[in-house]
């Protein structure tokens, strides 16, 4: 599943140095995955399902003191939409505060992303 050579769409590790972006395809996938959960969030919404997403390898301090806008601290956690949220901040960091429930959990992988060079 996971490559380091850029071929893969699957969210690996050398996706972003100090929470920003680093200029690879892989890095394009990802962010195609973190928008495609928030797309699914806003459709799953109204019948009450909760999405929750790992980091896919994002450092979460970095990415929340940076703020990517494409990268999960952004996409995840500060956003408007009650169902969606990770479950990749380190121990003894602060989240959001916010919590959300539902009727069900969806899980999702980031398929489906066309690998460009």
């Amino acid at each position: 599943m996971a490559a380091t050579d850029g071929g893969s769409c699957d969210a690996v590790a050398g996706i972003e140095t100090a929470g920003r972006p680093e200029g690879l395809p892989r890095t394009r996938c990802a962010e195609a995955q973190f928008q495609g959960l928030k797309e699914l969030a806003v459709d799953k919404q109204d019948e009450g399902q909760v999405i929750v997403s790992g980091d896919l390898n994002v450092d979460f301090s970095a990415d929340r003191s940076y703020g990517y806008a494409k990268f999960p601290w952004q996409v995840f956690e500060a956003n408007e939409l009650p169902n969606l949220r990770s479950n990749y901040n380190l121990y003894g960091e602060k989240g959001t505060g916010s919590t959300a429930t539902g009727t069900s959990t969806t899980s999702t992988s980031g398929s489906g992303c066309p690998h460009t060079s």
